[in-house]
């Protein structure tokens, strides 16, 4: 499913924002049967249902404007997520109860606000996510993730990494680019 503008319409700022915003809402997929999406810029309310029990991949890019990501921990089956281009972003979690427990690839990248994954350190977030690449979140400050067997971080200058990669035990396969 996809849709976008074609054109210059009839309608102008604001009211073309309210029609984007009722068209997307409007197309809400069949939650017993959507595994997949790709969501670019916003994002519609039905996104954080638990109903999408089923979706196990979720790609959320050219985010400008968001402060906070839609609740997302909740999705029983979530396993790969990517976040890109997100201004505003600074945490992909604001709960600290359980979330993302089937998680196990997660992509972050040019997010400049991101500081953490989550607001709070929760001991059931996080506790599948075996692969983790980050690119280009210059504050981003790694939390400690007991299963990760991957990390690939690139161009995190800010980066705070021996202190994070002590909590790291089954750590295989690490990758540091342009961090200090």
């Amino acid at each position: 499913m996809a849709w976008e503008r074609s054109g210059e319409g009839e309608l102008e700022g604001n009211d073309e924002e309210v029609l984007d915003e009722k068209v997307l809402e409007a197309l809400q997929p069949c939650s017993e049967t959507l595994e997949s999406l790709i969501v670019e810029g916003r994002f519609p309310e039905w996104m954080s249902s638990p109903s999408f029990r089923y979706l196990t991949y979720l790609e959320l890019w050219d985010c400008i404007n968001f402060v906070q990501l839609p609740v997302l921990g909740k999705l029983p089956s979530l396993r790969r997520l990517e976040i890109s281009w997100g201004r505003c972003v600074k945490y992909v979690c604001y709960d600290d109860s359980v979330a993302f427990m089937a998680l196990e690839y997660l992509s972050l990248r040019s997010l400049p606000s991101l500081i953490r994954l989550s607001s709070e350190d929760g001991e059931n977030q996080f506790p599948c996510l075996s692969t983790l690449e980050i690119e280009d979140c210059p504050n981003f400050s790694l939390q400690g993730l007991q299963s990760l067997k991957k990390l690939k971080m690139k161009g995190c200058p800010k980066l705070k990494v021996w202190t994070g990669l002590q909590c790291l035990t089954c750590i295989e396969d690490l990758t540091i680019e342009r961090c200090d």
